[in-house]
């Protein structure tokens, strides 16, 4: 339901509470995905409706009523890890507007239970007053040997909670500013676009599709699963601007594949964002869908692979087709940046210090394979002493995804 009045997005989903045989009725106002208002129909006059205006974190920080006047201000504190500093608390009174209301998103504007105190993240319950998640994070693969505040499972944002949030209570992001997750957000959202120029059931749009669905992202691209998938933003190795490594998700002790529900492949895979070289969103969109393949190639190897790595079928399939050289696995991502490219309108695209053309909408249908096969190819065979990356070719495809 949209609110001509205002513009805003009236979640229909209701929640309805009996307490005491009162039905009471909410609904919840959003823009641009960030909660706004609430009104509640258990309250009367101008308590009905609620602004809520939020800190850099997401935070409540400030609820007016319909009324609009001082009076009808209520503030909220919060201490670094979430616990509200209540009237009574430093300089803080009752006069001053501190005490409570019929909000419940509180800290980074996660629902907070009001008999527990624990704050609902999706995935597990976080105690501000202790500042630790109630329970280990599902997600193994977000522990990493490269941060050590990644071993503790039960930490809220690597104990930086000034700088950076938890929107599902997992580490899906391992690292990164909300800033840089929400152009990687916006990345996915751009892919899902660029797809659905095309044709559905052609080549460039299963393409997209199996490149975008390798990230497992959910409703409005925000709330991905646990499949194994963990994103990060810095500088990779390979100097490109960004990197996948593709990983098995195994026992510590047995050494055996661990799979789950959502993570039925037993994948670990991480993949790499350089900020400093992913600036537009032509660039992160272009970066999202050629590492998307990247992530795709891996599951289709990892999930092939038996429990049991050390069976003879493991190696058989380590040493198969699925196991992809560097030259076909790059072969394949850059065939879906031209595809984006393509999809977003551009009249060109060029890549590598060479700068090779791997799209331009001025070639032919007839020809247009034969032209960005041959644009990849110099790009992936560009040799590192002038600024390639790859440095291989059909005749020397170089290391292949797991080894």
């Amino acid at each position: 339901m949209l609110d001509e009045a205002v513009g805003v997005l009236i979640d229909k989903d209701f929640e309805h509470r009996c307490d005491l045989l009162l039905l009471r009725a909410r609904e919840h106002g959003y823009r641009g995905g960030e909660l706004l208002m609430v009104w509640d129909g258990s309250e009367a006059g101008d308590r009905q409706v609620q602004w809520l205006v939020q800190d850099h974190l997401g935070s409540t920080r400030i609820v007016v009523d319909r009324s609009g006047s001082l009076g009808g201000v209520r503030r909220h504190d919060f201490a670094p890890f979430g616990e509200e500093l209540s009237a009574g608390v430093g300089i803080r009174s009752a006069s001053l507007g501190y005490g409570d209301d019929f909000v419940r998103q509180k800290f980074t504007s996660k629902e907070r239970d009001s008999e527990t105190g624990l704050d609902f993240f999706g995935a597990r319950y976080f105690a501000s007053i202790q500042g630790r998640f109630t329970s280990p994070d599902p997600l193994l693969s977000s522990g990493t040997i490269y941060d050590p505040q990644s071993w503790n499972r039960y930490t809220y944002t690597l104990n930086n909670p000034l700088k950076y949030t938890d929107p599902f209570g997992l580490y899906v992001f391992a690292n990164g500013t909300d800033e840089e997750k929400k152009k990687f957000i916006q990345g996915l959202k751009d892919l899902q676009r660029a797809r659905d120029s095309f044709k559905k059931g052609s080549d460039e749009y299963n393409r997209l599709d199996r490149a975008l669905k390798a990230y497992a992202p959910g409703k409005d691209m925000k709330d991905g699963i646990n499949n194994g998938v963990t994103v990060k933003f810095g500088t990779t190795a390979s100097r490109a601007p960004a990197y996948t490594e593709v990983g098995i998700n195994a026992d510590t002790n047995t050494g055996a594949k661990v799979t789950t529900a959502d993570n039925p492949t037993g994948q670990n895979t991480v993949v790499t964002f350089d900020p400093a070289k992913n600036r537009t969103a032509d660039d992160y969109v272009s970066s999202v869908g050629h590492e998307g393949s990247h992530v795709a190639d891996g599951a289709d190897l990892v999930g092939a692979l038996p429990t049991d790595l050390t069976l003879t079928a493991a190696q058989a399939i380590l040493g198969g087709p699925l196991n992809l050289t560097k030259y076909v696995t790059e072969t394949r991502a850059y065939e879906v940046t031209s595809f984006i490219s393509q999809g977003r309108g551009a009249g060109s695209l060029t890549i590598g210090a060479g700068k090779y053309e791997i799209w331009n909408s001025g070639w032919s249908q007839a020809d247009r394979a034969a032209k960005r096969a041959a644009g990849i190819d110099k790009v992936l065979a560009e040799p590192k002493s002038k600024g390639g990356l790859y440095e291989v070719t059909p005749a020397n495809q170089g290391r292949r995804l797991i080894e």
